[in-house]
């Protein structure tokens, strides 16, 4: 369950809410997370809001992280 963070790209807001290669995301907005394609459909779902709370799973520990979205 969940997807694996393979990169996170210096200077991008993921990088800049501390995310590291590794994290394995759950959720985001509350919807669990179990293909890329979850995840991008919230990210577009959400650009309005300007940013996308994601739930994170790091060594054992799950924490809530809010990242700006940026529309490209």
């Amino acid at each position: 369950r969940g997807l694996i963070v393979a990169r996170v790209i210096p200077g991008t807001p993921a990088s800049r809410r501390g995310l590291r290669e590794g994290d394995i995301l759950l959720e985001a907005n509350g919807m669990a997370l179990a293909r890329a394609s979850d995840l991008r459909e919230v990210v577009e779902e959400s650009i309005d809001k300007g940013y996308v709370t994601l739930k994170v799973l790091r060594g054992g520990k799950v924490f809530e992280v809010d990242v700006e979205v940026l529309v490209s």
